[in-house]
């Protein structure tokens, strides 16, 4: 348990960021090339503070992500800013955390739908452009995967480096 403090700081900084990006596609159904740019930076940071000891399974993680997020972006599941995020998010995870991420984002997209199914019935609960976003999101049927990519992400994090 416990990471040096460096760590600790990069991985709020991923945080942010995944914060960022999630409040992004919610609004604007965008994932912007920068944010997951900042991401990869990121992992590099972690990479360097780990020694560069799990760079190989970080790749491997990210190329299945990558690879799991083409093949839905295929078949009009996701976008293809949701691919990168999952790039990124597989990097930063390594392929030990992969098995909590996928948890935590089954759990994450659950909660999701059920919280748009339960803002759908009462929009009077939002401001008037996120009640009028709803009604797109949920007319279009594209639920802005970055959320629940973010979340998950966020809680498998610490996961990944021993900080729980």
């Amino acid at each position: 348990m416990g990471g040096s403090p460096s760590i600790v700081l990069a991985i709020g900084a991923v945080i942010v960021v995944l914060a960022y990006v999630a409040v992004q596609d919610l609004r604007f159904a965008r994932i912007r090339n920068e944010a997951v740019l900042a991401l990869i930076a990121l992992w590099a940071v972690l990479a360097a503070l780990e020694g560069f000891g799990s760079v190989l399974d970080s790749l491997a993680a990210g190329a299945l992500l990558l690879a799991l997020g083409f093949a839905a972006w295929t078949m009009k599941v996701v976008g293809a800013g949701d691919a990168k995020l999952l790039f990124a998010g597989g990097l930063l995870l390594g392929l030990s955390a992969l098995l909590p991420f996928s948890i935590f984002m089954i759990a994450a997209t659950i909660l999701s739908v059920v919280a748009l199914m339960v803002l759908r019935m009462a929009p009077f609960m939002l401001p008037p452009a996120l009640a009028a976003r709803l009604d797109v999101i949920v007319s279009t049927r594209r639920i802005p995967a970055a959320v629940p990519i973010s979340i998950a992400l966020a809680l498998a994090l610490p996961l990944r480096y021993g900080l729980v």
